[in-house]
């Protein structure tokens, strides 16, 4: 978690870490978020009374049995505002309006027949009305639109980058674009790390400040959380798991080595062990894998034994590297299929017994969320710790023009 400065410069950062403690902490007094942030009790009460007119934060009194006035605590009141995540990936939208403890309000979710952008962005602002009907008062709440696709986000637009899917996006200006579109802040970010941001923001990666995030999409992404915040490197290409070395000499991969770990554990590398065909897809048909799963197809269990000792393999890498407290898994994979193969690979890590000094792997566990829930954390996170570099590529937004906005509030002096 960020300290706060008892500077003038830094009211913006003050606010973000007030607000921080307030949402993982509360119910919690001035004094005790005055300790956790550095920051004087007389500059908290000023950053609450400044927060809590955009109804985000409420005050209660608690009795102590001691005489004079009772005290306060403070504590984030979820459903005084909202977000709307939107999951796009080659086959459809999937939309989740939340309120701001992730609490899933509403769901929607259309089949995309063409991947033409501004066709998707206006079946994508349909979906957000729909979202919204349900939930009559909630417009006014919205505190952005968060979207999530496969692929990466440079200055705020689309690149497929090397996995030959959603090609037609490539360099269309989607937080640009949508938010025109749907009059609201729109942040975007990689599927697999909005993913890792739902769970640290609403699942039970909460309270963890180091974890790994693998991913399922048509490919293995991931993401890496290091005290509390994704780590994006240098190209915004951390967690790239799919592309740990597996099988020297294996099997060519796009990225254009031999025997990377997607090629053998993915979605794609599932469907094509199925099929039992050489040809090289873009896509995987829905529900085919699900099918496969619960027919027992022998096919489809010969890949889940050879999968989880890849799969541990580059659990037992990345642990080494990172040290995390745990690691999750999710993504698009049918969820009993995701639980046998993280459960075989558990076996497989635990073959080998760490000795005195080394390492411990850690605990390996299911994501509790979704894609589209990750996205609709995204407003929230960024709200939070909004990126340095206004262009960075791993999150792009656009700023609300109203000066009185919490946005404004929370990243402005």
């Amino acid at each position: 978690m960020l300290k706060g400065a008892n500077s003038e410069f830094a009211k913006g950062l003050n606010r973000r870490v007030a607000l921080e403690s307030i949402l993982r902490h509360g119910p919690i007094s001035r004094t005790d978020i005055a300790e956790q942030t550095r920051l004087t009790p007389q500059t908290v009460s000023n950053i609450v009374a400044e927060l809590m007119p955009f109804g985000i934060i409420i005050e209660r009194s608690i009795h102590t049995g001691k005489k004079g006035k009772p005290a306060r605590e403070f504590l984030v009141d979820y459903d005084g505002f909202a977000s709307i995540g939107l999951h796009i990936d080659q086959h459809r939208i999937i939309g989740s309006l939340t309120n701001g403890n992730g609490t899933v309000m509403s769901e929607a979710r259309h089949e995309l027949a063409e991947q033409r952008p501004d066709d998707v962005k206006a079946l994508a602002r349909t979906l957000i009305e729909q979202l919204c009907a349900e939930h009559p008062t909630v417009r006014s709440k919205l505190i952005g639109v968060g979207v999530a696709m496969p692929g990466l986000f440079r200055e705020k637009r689309f690149f497929s980058g090397a996995t030959f899917s959603m090609q037609e996006w490539d360099g269309y200006p989607v937080a640009d674009a949508f938010s025109e579109a749907f009059g609201l802040p729109v942040f975007v970010e990689n599927d697999a790390t909005a993913a890792a941001i739902g769970e640290n923001l609403f699942g039970d990666a909460r309270n963890i400040g180091s974890f790994l995030y693998f991913y399922f999409g048509l490919g293995l992404g991931g993401c890496v959380f290091v005290e509390g915040k994704p780590v994006t490197g240098a190209h915004s290409r951390t967690g790239e798991f799919g592309h740990i070395l597996v099988e020297p000499g294996g099997r060519d991969c796009p990225c254009g080595a031999s025997g990377c770990l997607e090629r053998y554990v993915s979605r794609l590398a599932a469907y094509q062990a199925i099929v039992g065909s050489g040809e090289e897809f873009t896509s995987v048909p829905p529900g085919r894998i699900a099918a496969a799963y619960e027919s027992n197809d022998p096919k489809m269990r010969e890949w889940l034994q050879d999968s989880a000792p890849h799969l541990a393999t580059a659990v037992r890498s990345v642990t080494h590297t990172m040290d995390p407290q745990m690691v999750f898994f999710g993504g698009q994979l049918p969820h009993g299929l995701l639980e046998e193969l993280v459960r075989m690979t558990e076996t497989e890590l635990n073959h080998v017994k760490p000795t005195r000094g080394h390492i411990p792997m850690p605990d390996l566990r299911l994501a509790s969320g979704d894609v589209a829930r990750g996205a609709a954390a995204l407003p929230l996170s960024v709200l939070i710790n909004p990126p340095q570099n206004h262009q960075h590529t791993g999150i792009g937004y656009v700023r609300p023009e109203e000066d009185n906005s919490l946005y404004n509030l929370l990243t402005g002096t």
